[in-house]
């Protein structure tokens, strides 16, 4: 799961954990990614890094970036949709996400 934006830093530690999805019948061990901001470089860099060390099956990615940020969001995009395509790692968007994934 990677969280990009600042307001995310004091109250994602520790929110997700294996605990949240027992009711599922696969055990999911969620990874927890922080990103700062939306920066393109510093987001390619946590999810390559990432997935060099550990072995994942998708990517749920969330930003909390304002409707405004037009080129950064669609900068976001393609280097999500890039990540997919040479991974073949699904990547969903939720809250602020989905309008760039």
């Amino acid at each position: 799961v990677v969280f990009s934006g600042s307001g995310f830093q004091n109250e994602v530690r520790g929110r997700l954990s294996g605990e949240n999805f027992v009711d599922l019948p696969v055990v999911v061990s969620p990874v927890t990614v922080l990103v700062n901001d939306t920066n393109p470089r510093d987001l390619l860099t946590h999810l390559c890094d990432t997935m060099a060390t550990e072995k994942l099956h998708g990517v749920v990615f969330e930003d909390d970036v304002g409707s405004g940020a037009g080129d950064q969001v669609a900068e976001v995009a393609q280097i999500l949709d890039f990540l997919s395509t040479q991974t073949a790692l699904p990547i969903v968007g939720i809250s602020g996400g989905s309008a760039v994934v």
